[in-house]
């Protein structure tokens, strides 16, 4: 069997693997907008803006691939680290409270959105609202890698990119 921590010990290493950060960061430097040292504090790597964008990438990719990863072994994810710091809780429980984390998460991004109005360019917000936007609709349809999209989808897709 394998070790399976806290959920508060699981959240911060599980929020780097999920390469938001990364990806994010350089999203913002090639919208071709300036980036001062000001908005790097609000927006940048190791803001608390990105870190609920990663936080959010994390937990909805934890949720759908949760059955993948249960049935190959791997309890080391989430809805795992939840169950064994709630051990009464089911499946669904965990999944509805990670489910509420990521709505918590939404809410604190746009406050956050509307703290930031005249110093960070909207484009950047956008931006990254937009990314985290995309992962929780894919993440809600597939699990990223394996499932196939439903025709739903792939539609919503479709329409987005104009085809």
């Amino acid at each position: 069997m394998s070790y399976v921590p806290s959920l508060e010990d699981y959240l911060p290493v599980a929020t780097t693997s999920v390469t938001a950060i990364a990806s994010l960061t350089t999203f913002i430097f090639i919208l071709g907008e300036p980036i001062t040292d000001e908005i790097l504090q609000l927006i940048g790597k190791d803001s608390r803006f990105l870190y609920l964008a990663s936080l959010i990438s994390r937990l909805a990719n934890d949720i759908a691939t949760n059955e993948d990863e249960v049935a190959e072994g791997k309890l080391c994810n989430a809805v795992g680290c939840y169950m064994k710091d709630h051990p009464d809780s089911t499946k669904e429980d965990a999944i509805n409270a990670i489910k509420e984390m990521i709505k918590a998460s939404f809410a604190e991004m746009e406050q956050a959105m509307f703290a930031y109005r005249g110093i960070v360019p909207d484009c950047c917000i956008r931006a990254v609202l937009g990314w985290v936007q995309a992962i929780c609709i894919t993440y809600r349809k597939l699990d990223g890698y394996k499932s196939t999209m439903d025709t739903e989808y792939e539609e919503l897709v479709k329409d987005y990119m104009g085809y």
